[in-house]
């Protein structure tokens, strides 16, 4: 069942944990509709096997991490994992466009939080990952630049690293305190202005908050498909975010 008893500012916090974010009761993003599904039931079977594959990679590679899943689905039904209500957006009744995630994260039951996208597997134990957070707010692997932006334009990759910090959200790490909590409140406030998507929607407000960010290298978000540029990878990948590959390759 649904766990509403903790909210933000609950007690019992633990000191830190991986969550996921599932809401299948909201707008999907516009550009996975007819796409990786036509109708909500295919939406709901398509998302509820993507977190299945992501839960059980936790469970098996990093057992002592602890999962909370928030979700608007009274009806999901996952072994060993703790669940809590999806919470209400400030500004708006619905979530538009994966702002689920800001919405989690301002909600998390842990100090030190790991989200990862539903697609995210991961490879080895994170438990030393959360040590990351000691002296910064936060911490992520950049967006890897795309083949397309790679061959000019204004949207070139140096046109790209200039203009914004843009983390990628299949594996993002935060550390509660005053100013994260500020970036949270700024990056809603954007991502319901701007009408975008949620991980462009921080990019937007990073550089000008004043959050302390680390950039971890890509084996903590290991975008591997055809669409991006190849970056190198110098150690056992932790965290695979990609539908192309599995840990069992990768490492």
């Amino acid at each position: 069942d649904i766990d509403n008893r903790l909210g933000p500012h609950g007690s019992g916090r633990s000191s830190a944990g991986v969550i996921f974010a599932i809401g299948v009761h909201t707008p999907p993003p516009p550009w996975y509709q007819g796409i990786r599904f036509t109708t909500n039931a295919e939406r709901i079977a398509y998302y509820f096997n993507e977190l299945k594959g992501a839960v059980e990679s936790v469970q098996r590679n990093s057992p002592a991490t602890p999962i909370v899943i928030f979700t608007d689905e009274p009806a999901l039904k996952i072994p060993g994992v703790r669940l809590m209500a999806l919470p209400k957006p400030k500004q708006t009744a619905y979530v538009r466009e994966s702002g689920e995630i800001i919405q989690a994260l301002r909600a998390s039951p842990y100090e030190r939080t790991i989200i990862m996208d539903l697609d995210a597997r991961v490879c080895s134990d994170l438990q030393h990952a959360f040590e990351f957070l000691d002296d910064f707010d936060v911490a992520f692997s950049r967006e890897p630049n795309s083949l397309a932006e790679a061959k000019g334009g204004s949207r070139s990759p140096r046109v790209v690293d200039m203009t914004r910090i843009e983390a990628n959200l299949g594996m993002f790490m935060i550390k509660r305190n005053t100013r994260t909590l500020e970036m949270l409140d700024a990056w809603e406030a954007r991502h319901f202005k701007a009408g975008r998507s949620c991980q462009y929607a921080l990019a937007q407000v990073m550089g000008k908050s004043n959050v302390r960010f680390l950039p971890l290298p890509v084996e903590y978000n290991g975008r591997f498909n055809g669409a991006t540029i190849p970056l190198p990878v110098m150690s056992k990948v932790v965290v695979l975010h990609s539908r192309a590959s599995t840990c069992e390759v990768v490492n």
